[in-house]
């Protein structure tokens, strides 16, 4: 999150305050909003250096509750003299997790209005490791068919084929979850998962020099 050139975060903390300190007496500050995501049932709400605005509650499957809280902050000086947006929300988010002790993440978007829209939508500045993964869903009936060929398929195998292959399909699915989160971790399991199948389905060595090769009327690895 944070470049090169200021890798503590330092001097992005120092010009934002300097900035502040450095507007001329009456000069109304611009202010901004980034959204966060914090624990606890209730968005955070309240005016300060730091302004906060609850929204409501993000609820996602299988994870703790947490809410969403958009923060208003001040800036002087023009846009282009500003830090980067992905180093300013990593600055905030810092600070705020230190002196709540909490979980605060500051989103790294770009919030964005459309002319004739009150309401403001967001951009995410994060880059898509896997485009794919991310696209929208086929059409249903499209992955039934897939899913219903899917089981069909293994479960017509010899039980140590499908012991294999359903190991591979979980390190898959796990890799997959952990894409945005964990990128190092992703890609161990997605390798775990192509030893597994090279070690079931894959050629072996024997004891005169040449190789056995596993049968190829199996369903094939992912």
């Amino acid at each position: 999150m944070l470049d090169d050139k200021d890798p503590t975060g330092a001097a992005r903390l120092k010009e934002w305050a300097d900035g502040l300190r450095e507007l001329p007496p009456g000069t109304p500050p611009t202010f901004e909003f980034q959204r966060m995501i914090h624990p606890g049932m209730v968005p955070a709400d309240g005016d300060g250096l730091l302004a906060a605005d609850g929204q409501g509650l993000l609820e996602v499957p299988g994870e703790p509750i947490q809410s969403v809280t958009v923060l208003h902050y001040m800036r002087a000086g023009s846009p282009s003299e500003q830090f980067d947006i992905v180093g300013r929300d990593a600055m905030f988010g810092a600070l705020l997790t230190l002196v709540t002790d909490r979980r605060c993440q500051v989103v790294p978007e770009v919030m964005a209005r459309v002319e004739g829209q009150e309401h403001p939508f967001a951009l995410p500045l994060a880059g898509a490791v896997d485009t794919h993964l991310g696209a929208p869903m086929p059409d249903w009936p499209q992955v039934d068919a897939a899913f219903r060929d899917a089981v069909a398929r293994l479960t017509s195998l010899p039980d140590d084929d499908m012991q294999a292959l359903s190991a591979a399909i979980h390190m898959h699915y796990c890799a997959s979850l952990l894409t945005t989160r964990d990128l190092v971790g992703a890609y161990a399991l997605i390798v775990g998962g192509i030893e597994c199948l090279a070690q079931h389905f894959g050629s072996a060595a024997t004891a005169s020099g040449g190789t056995t090769t596993r049968p190829t009327n199996v369903w094939p690895p992912l």
